[in-house]
């Protein structure tokens, strides 16, 4: 008998066990995860009043939420209507929290935050993110 007559058939046996161990040990690895993500973007100085009294004002904020899907931006607008509780630019900062809020709310995560300036103009950005679901 030759002498590599047994070596082959055990070699292709091993090489056999060890492609189906792989193969179930990859079926079972977690899947990857997918993320979704949002932003919020809103301006915190956000002027503007209405009287509605003889000392008495109602003032405005929007914020814009933007979901990230593959063909860009799914914009929905927050607007938030309250009195010069603590200034003027308190309705700024209310509908960017209440977007932030809505957001929390569904289960996306705040990851971060950072402020730009462009000429007078100041705008707050929120990003936001969450583990895209199956039923999607």
């Amino acid at each position: 008998m030759r002498p590599y007559g047994r070596i082959i058939p055990i070699g292709v046996i091993l090489t056999a066990a060890l492609l189906f161990v792989a193969i179930r040990a990859k079926s079972q690895a977690p899947a990857a995860q997918v993320w979704e993500y949002s932003s919020v973007t809103g301006d915190p100085t956000n002027l503007g009043g209405e009287q509605t009294g003889l000392n008495s004002y109602t003032y405005k904020g929007s914020a814009t939420i933007c979901y990230a899907t593959p063909g860009g931006c799914r914009s929905e607008v927050v607007t938030t209507t309250g009195p010069d509780a603590h200034g003027p630019n308190a309705q700024g900062h209310n509908a960017i929290m209440t977007a932030a809020a809505k957001l929390g709310e569904q289960g996306w995560e705040l990851t971060t935050s950072s402020e730009v300036f462009y000429e007078s103009t100041r705008a707050r950005i929120l990003y936001f993110r969450r583990l895209k679901s199956d039923a999607k």
